[in-house]
């Protein structure tokens, strides 16, 4: 799911969302909606997401300096986009 609003910004709104939809959700104003296509390219080209089943059930935040998700364990990962 993209959500292409910005008061989107609140950590329980996503945490909400994540609740009733298991699978990617991505954040962002509508200003920056043209950057979505190249940011999941580059996540699908990742180890962790090359896959529907890997990214099954992950809430994922991406930016263009780094990625951030959690999973079922709410527990948030978070590293730098490789180069």
């Amino acid at each position: 799911m993209i959500v292409v609003d910005e008061n989107l910004h609140d950590q329980r709104l996503m945490t909400a969302i994540a609740g009733w939809y298991h699978g990617q959700a991505v954040a962002l104003p509508k200003e920056r909606i043209r950057e979505v296509p190249t940011f999941l390219q580059r996540l699908f080209r990742l180890p962790g997401f090359k896959t529907k089943a890997l990214r099954m059930a992950k809430v994922v935040r991406l930016s263009p300096n780094y990625i951030e998700y959690y999973e079922s364990d709410r527990k948030i990962q978070s590293f730098l986009w490789p180069e």
